[in-house]
């Protein structure tokens, strides 16, 4: 059974997996599958980023934000924008 806090911190957080350039704020939601390895771009962009490449972070829901401007269309398969507070 777990401890009340332990529930708020699970409940809390997010797993996003990132490929390649770890500077770039770009993440995707949920966590390091091929699904999510082949909608987050990085074959779109030529750079060829292998899917065992990825790495999952768990950050709280507030630190990641739906893409604004043009880019929205971009959260509608996932893709994120990591804002660490």
């Amino acid at each position: 059974m777990a401890l009340p806090t332990q529930r708020v911190i699970e409940c809390d957080a997010v797993a996003v997996p990132q490929w390649g350039n770890a500077a770039s704020p770009w993440v995707m939601v949920g966590g390091n599958t091929f699904r999510n390895w082949l909608l987050s771009g990085v074959l779109e962009y030529g750079a060829g980023y292998e899917m065992g490449t990825g790495v999952t972070l768990y950050v709280l829901r507030g630190q990641v934000s739906y893409p604004s401007g043009w880019e929205w269309i971009k959260g509608l398969w996932g893709q994120r924008i990591l804002c660490p507070n």
